[in-house]
């Protein structure tokens, strides 16, 4: 929009004046487009417009969001040259962009370096220290940090306490993050909706507390806020941890019937929740609804289904040999390279002799080594499926 703008004036010929420069600099922030901010700045000094201490933060908050050190730096030697001294501001940008990237103690030298300027530090200067040890996973950090907000007069935000209860998802601390979010009705700081998915992420990585996923959310739901996909497939994911199908399935009909449309991680969930308890049956059900919904299954989801199979009680061995064949060839005619530890699970189920026949018939080269699996190997002459024998597809796993 503002690079439209700017476009339109030139060919008015209209000079582009430093409000409208700013304008453009801002969305290179909002959009994380350092080299764009940087050419910019350029343009403006082409022009005759001297960048303010606005043009600049912009400039170097694009840089932050996308952790270009060199081009923070460049930006800053620039900002210096032209008689300006970075303020707070300025160091709140660039503490941003450590926190990004978890450099905590980093991040804390930037507030010593705020006090050494005489400059007072504020809320959000106390809350990128927060994030930085979040990021990092160091849960007592970011309580620790929040405290010292605290014991400085200020009160922290709901940013703040975000940023401490995401540090306890991070680590399945349900219960602490439980605390926290008492402790902001306590100090009548309202939570948003990332407060609530935070909440939940911790819930549904605790395998004793999964339960309490359903019930955040269901506060978020009364709060009028549509979540988004994202926080039912957390409720999906923490309904299925705690083997309750049941609840998993009313809530996937929920996410369809606000009229969201169910995505690769709400199939998961609900591949990945009936495979735990080898329910096979159900597993393929999903699996298959998956495919109608034009969602594309992966070595992660197959490796569900093979689970499934492992899992199930009172299969007899030829039953199961006949299932995991099954699965083997929907894969490979999903184009879905099976790797060598597919390889293998298959040639145990249905058997050496098998799995050779198998693979021939469907194109691929297996290659047997002293009883033992040398894994994939490429076959140039007939154009047989391959693989190095590495995975080519990142398994994921359900949000």
């Amino acid at each position: 929009g503002a690079g439209r703008m700017a476009a339109e004036m030139k060919v008015a010929g209209k000079r582009l004046d430093l409000a409208t420069f700013n304008a453009i600099l801002s969305a290179c922030a909002a959009r994380a487009q350092p080299e764009d901010a940087e050419g910019w700045l350029e343009r403006m000094r082409a022009s005759g417009v001297k960048p303010d201490m606005e043009s600049f933060n912009l400039a170097l908050t694009a840089c932050a969001r996308q952790g270009a050190t060199e081009r923070t730096e460049a930006i800053l030697d620039r900002m210096r040259s032209s008689g300006l001294a970075p303020d707070r501001c300025t160091q709140n940008v660039l503490m941003a962009g450590l926190s990004q990237q978890g450099r905590a103690e980093e991040a804390e030298q930037g507030l010593r370096h705020l006090r050494s300027m005489r400059i007072k530090p504020n809320v959000y200067t106390y809350g990128t220290i927060i994030a930085a040890h979040a990021t990092q996973k160091n849960l007592s950090g970011a309580e620790l940090w929040l405290k010292k907000m605290q014991q400085q007069g200020m009160k922290p935000d709901v940013v703040s306490y975000t940023a401490v209860i995401e540090a306890c998802a991070q680590l399945g601390q349900s219960d602490r993050a439980e605390r926290w979010i008492l402790a902001m009705n306590e100090a009548s700081v309202e939570p948003d909706m990332f407060t609530y998915k935070a909440l939940m992420r911790a819930c549904a990585a605790s395998g004793g507390k999964a339960e309490r996923a359903a019930y955040w959310m269901e506060q978020l739901l009364r709060a009028g806020t549509d979540p988004g996909v994202q926080a039912y497939n957390l409720v999906l994911k923490a309904e299925g941890r705690r083997y309750n199908m049941a609840s998993a399935e009313l809530w996937f009909q929920r996410l369809q019937n606000v009229g969201h449309s169910p995505n690769y991680f709400s199939y998961s969930s609900m591949i990945c929740g009936y495979a735990r308890q080898g329910v096979v049956e159900k597993a393929w059900e999903w699996f298959n609804e998956m495919a109608r919904a034009g969602v594309r299954g992966d070595l992660f989801i197959y490796g569900q289904l093979f689970d499934a199979i492992k899992r199930a009680s009172g299969w007899e061995r030829s039953a199961r040999a006949t299932a995991v064949e099954e699965v083997f060839r929907a894969m490979v005619g999903a184009d879905v390279a099976p790797d060598t530890g597919v390889l293998e699970r298959v040639s145990r189920a249905v058997g050496t002799e098998r799995m050779e026949q198998l693979c021939s018939e469907l194109g691929i080269f297996y290659a047997i080594k002293d009883g033992q699996n040398a894994g994939l190997q490429q076959k140039q002459d007939t154009g047989a499926k391959s693989t190095d024998g590495k995975n080519p597809q990142k398994g994921r796993k359900g949000r």
